[in-house]
């Protein structure tokens, strides 16, 4: 992923994250693939995906 001035390499549960938000998913929707994908709990999975979604856009990396 590019930024300005920056380069970052998201790790594999970040890119799986990323790829599910087409600007059309609710975090809910995200969190529910994930867990299925994963066989996890989806209460642990939307957690994540909510510190994950909102740290990247209070660095202004995604928008939404």
């Amino acid at each position: 992923m590019l930024a300005p001035e920056r380069v970052l390499q998201p790790d594999d549960a970040s890119v799986e994250i990323l790829k599910a938000c087409d600007g059309s998913r609710s975090i809910d929707e995200i969190s529910a693939i994930l867990a299925e994908e994963y066989s996890a709990s989806i209460d642990e999975i939307r957690q994540d995906v909510i510190e994950f979604v909102q740290d990247m856009a209070d660095r202004g990396y995604i928008e939404g």
